[in-house]
């Protein structure tokens, strides 16, 4: 009697067992199309923020401004996003040596535009600036941030408020 109940234990401990490979598989199966689709989202989020800046800083600076990329990286276990200008050579610039002010200043601009335009769930879309773009210089290039501005927002349907005292962002 024992020995048939250690038989009858065997067989579910074994069936437990089978069942537990066939749950391991499934749910190694789903993480890597998790992970494929999490990288896949990153991809596409990158690749927008990246064109968005890149768009402001030509709008602004001309064909010749440095262009903008984001590198998306693996550090102790967390993916962690790289901000970084970019020369035509493809030489990464360092923004507190190299860059402009008034560039950080329209990066930093595209960047939260973007988030505010990326952000899940959907918010209004609604800019709260203080003194966004007060490092741009020039009267050419102010010009063309209060283009940039004013079609930005019309294309994208997104209101902004900007808190300043340049008249050259007095815009709408």
């Amino acid at each position: 009697d024992d020995y048939r109940a250690a038989l009858r234990q065997r067989d579910a401990g074994c069936l437990a067992v089978e069942t537990g490979e066939k749950q391991l598989e499934v749910l190694l199966a789903v993480r890597k199309t998790c992970q494929e689709e999490a990288e896949r989202v990153q991809r596409d989020a990158t690749r927008q923020l990246s064109g968005l800046v890149d768009r402001c800083l030509k709008a602004v600076f001309g064909e010749d401004a440095l262009g903008f990329r984001i590198d998306v990286v693996q550090k102790r276990g967390k993916t962690e996003a790289v901000l970084c200008f970019v020369d035509a050579d493809g030489e990464v610039m360092d923004p507190a040596e190299e860059v402009g002010f008034g560039m950080l200043d329209v990066a930093a601009f595209a960047l939260r535009l973007g988030n505010l335009l990326l952000s899940v769930p959907r918010k209004r879309k609604l800019l709260l600036l203080d003194e966004p773009m007060r490092c741009v210089n020039g009267k050419e290039n102010q010009d063309r941030v209060g283009e940039l501005l004013e079609t930005l927002s019309k294309e994208l349907g997104v209101q902004m408020i900007i808190v300043s005292d340049r008249s050259w962002l007095r815009i709408g």
